[in-house]
C-alpha cells in the first residue's frame, strides 16, 4: 500500500507531516513525486479532520498561486531553540519579582514592571486560603 492509504489510520500530526514531507520531496524530485503529492492533497482536502483538511488546502492553493511561494514556506530554514531556561532568559536577580508579575507584561520585557512603567504599583501575593475560610467569612467577622 501507498503511504497515503496508510495515512487514513494515523493521528493527525502523522498526517499533517505526512503532507508536509510529500511537498518538500516534491520540489526535491517532482517528476516521482506529482502523482503522490496529487493523491496526498486529495485525501487530504477530503480529510475529516480539519487541520488536515486546511493545510491540505493550504499547499493546495499554494501550488495553483504561486509554486515558488509554496516551495519557499515548506522549505524554510526553522529558528533553532538556541535558549530554554528561565535563568538565561530572564536576569537572575528578577526571576522572583518577574515570577510574582506572571500574568503582566514582565514576562515578555524579562522585566519586572518598575523597570518599564511609570509608577508601577508593586505586586503583593497573598497566600490562597483553603475552602471554608474565604475572604467572605473575614468580612463578615469585621
Amino acid at each position: 500500500p501507498e503511504p497515503q492509504e496508510e495515512a487514513e489510520e494515523e493521528a493527525e500530526e502523522v498526517r499533517m507531516e505526512l503532507l508536509t514531507a510529500a511537498m518538500k520531496l516534491f520540489f526535491k524530485r517532482a517528476p516521482e513525486m506529482r502523482a503522490m503529492l496529487g493523491k496526498a492533497l486529495a485525501a487530504g482536502t477530503a480529510d475529516a479532520n480539519q487541520d488536515v483538511h486546511d493545510r491540505a488546502m493550504m499547499y493546495a492553493r499554494l501550488l495553483q498561486h504561486d509554486p515558488a511561494a509554496a516551495a519557499r514556506v515548506v522549505g524554510c530554514d526553522k529558528e533553532s531553540v538556541t535558549n530554554f531556561s528561565e535563568s538565561a532568559a530572564f536576569s537572575d536577580k528578577f526571576v522572583e519579582q518577574i515570577f510574582k508579575e506572571f500574568n503582566t507584561l514582565s514576562v515578555l520585557y524579562k522585566k519586572p514592571a518598575f523597570m518599564f512603567t511609570e509608577d508601577a504599583p508593586p505586586v503583593v501575593m497573598t497566600p490562597l486560603r483553603a475552602p471554608g475560610g474565604g475572604a467572605h467569612e473575614d468580612e463578615a467577622n469585621r
